[in-house]
């Protein structure tokens, strides 16, 4: 009636698990089934200035945010340096560096 044939690969699947399930009761770990986190060097160096000074922007915060509510911290020179910032930003072909 119908000229597909059947699917028979289910039958190699069922092995695989079957074979996996085994390794996995026996305390084998195929080396396919293990996770791998590797951590870049920029990361581990941003991890130890995290971890390095804990604290050591809080009273630089402080100041910022009490600038910010007296309305002083917004000054014709900080507006200056961030629009050339973001204009560098802007026109590099890498974007942010």
């Amino acid at each position: 009636m119908n000229e597909i044939p059947p699917i028979t690969s289910a039958g190699r699947v069922a092995n695989l698990v079957s074979a996996r399930s085994a390794s996995a009761a026996r305390g084998a770990v195929s080396p396919a089934l293990v996770d791998r986190l590797e951590i870049s060097e920029e990361a581990r160096l941003l991890n130890g200035l995290e971890t390095s000074s804990p604290g050591a922007g809080t009273d630089r915060l402080a100041e910022i945010r009490r600038q910010i509510q007296d309305g002083t911290y917004e000054t014709p020179d900080k507006i200056d340096v961030a629009v050339e910032r973001l204009v560098a930003v802007l026109t590099s072909p890498h974007g942010l560096d």
